[in-house]
């Protein structure tokens, strides 16, 4: 049977919001050059709010692998959370833009869509500062097990996507999902403790 997707990606709906800064903003913010740290809604409200004019365009690992594919030309699906505003819009309206089949799963968030706040100092290194905020709550109510089935590959790339004690039930729905075998031997990802694995 043909599949309608060659693939399907679920991991993190995040906005890269990218803007110039000079270095007092990182001493302002007590932020290291160069690096990524997590950071919680407060701060990441309070940062935007300092940045100057930003490009913000859909981001996350494997919604950017997803929009390099249907680059491509593959055709490609992709689920992930997001919230209800503004960020939320942009997400879908770019990663669809690029031909991606985006899905925000059962419902929106009422928590902010994922943001990672990326600023860019005059030599060129970037300071990133993410928020997942609705990203991290994509649960196994919010898999599309039918459109997993349409596809003939699928993988995913999470930061929680582990078989700790509390995220166990996360983790048993995504596995379910991404080791259904794909038709015609072609590669696949699926997770295991401490990392992802490529199996053809």
């Amino acid at each position: 049977m043909t599949k309608s997707l060659h693939v399907i990606g679920v991991g993190h709906a995040l906005v890269d919001i990218i803007a110039p800064c000079e270095e007092d903003l990182l001493d302002k913010f007590s932020l290291t050059k160069g690096t990524m740290r997590l950071t919680s809604p407060e701060e990441a409200a309070t940062l935007y709010a300092s940045m100057g004019p930003a490009v913000e365009t859909s981001g996350g690992s494997a919604a950017n692998t997803c929009a390099g594919i249907a680059s491509l030309g593959g055709r490609v699906g992709f689920m992930g959370k997001v919230g209800r505003d503004q960020f939320a819009e942009v997400f879908a309206h770019d990663i669809r833009s690029v031909g991606v089949n985006f899905n925000h799963g059962a419902g929106i968030s009422e928590n902010p869509t994922g943001r990672c706040l990326i600023l860019v100092t005059p030599d060129g290194e970037r300071t990133m500062n993410t928020n997942l905020g609705a990203a991290a709550e994509f649960a196994e109510a919010d898999l599309d097990r039918a459109r997993s089935r349409r596809s003939e590959s699928r993988f995913s790339h999470r930061r929680r996507l582990r078989p700790r004690q509390r995220h166990k039930s996360r983790f048993h729905a995504f596995r379910s999902v991404l080791r259904r075998p794909p038709s015609r031997g072609l590669p696949r990802f699926h997770p295991r403790p401490g990392g992802h694995r490529f199996r053809q």
